[in-house]
């Protein structure tokens, strides 16, 4: 069941960069079921699989939208709600943060409840905290986007695209998509996050 509803305190209540991260076990076993599944015609390019975390807490009345490589709080409702969409969801379909487009042209439906049964079966029960996002532009080979959020004033995530070459060793992973390696299809990493840039 899709929830369309919006719960300033669940988005709170999510885990940490840190701790979503270290939820995350058993990963290899996971990305080998899930890369048939998003490397689907109808969801390979429309669809990613995401770590769900947040950064800060919002205040009531506030959603995360993102608008290009900025994503800040909102309030909710607000002049601007019939340009904002769902961008990321839980295993449950329940939508925590959003997208701001500028036309109707970019709308993209949620997942729907095919794939959502398909990602909770992958899913079992081991609770890991995996979720389903929008997917977000084709990067080069070797490409990351690469998340910071060192403005607390502003509870700011701000992405780049970079080489991963570049990259500190010490970030978090926190989206991936299907890319083929030769011989079959594997869930690639495409954003990450530094480590010291979060707290909670």
């Amino acid at each position: 069941m899709m929830l369309s509803s919006f719960d300033t305190q669940f988005y709170n209540s999510l885990p940490s960069i840190s701790d979503a991260d270290s939820a995350f076990v058993d990963r290899e076993t996971l990305f080998s079921r899930l890369a048939p599944i998003f490397s689907k015609e109808e969801y390979c390019g429309v669809y990613e699989v995401c770590l769900v975390h947040h950064h800060f807490d919002l205040n009531p009345g506030e959603k995360m939208v993102s608008h290009g490589l900025i994503s800040l709080p909102m309030p909710s409702p607000s002049s601007e709600d019939k340009l904002i969409i769902p961008e990321r969801w839980t295993a449950e379909g329940q939508p925590f943060e959003f997208r701001k487009i500028n036309s109707e042209d970019e709308r993209v439906p949620p997942p729907p409840a095919s794939l959502l049964e398909e990602f909770k079966h992958c899913i079992g029960a081991l609770k890991v905290p995996l979720g389903i996002c929008l997917a977000g532009e084709s990067l080069g080979d070797g490409q990351v986007y690469f998340e910071t959020t060192d403005d607390p004033s502003t509870r700011s995530h701000v992405l780049e695209i970079k080489n991963r070459a570049e990259v500190s060793r010490s970030f978090f992973e926190t989206c991936w998509r299907p890319e083929s390696d030769g011989s079959k299809t594997v869930m690639a990493c495409c954003a990450v996050c530094n480590e010291w840039n979060h707290s909670v």
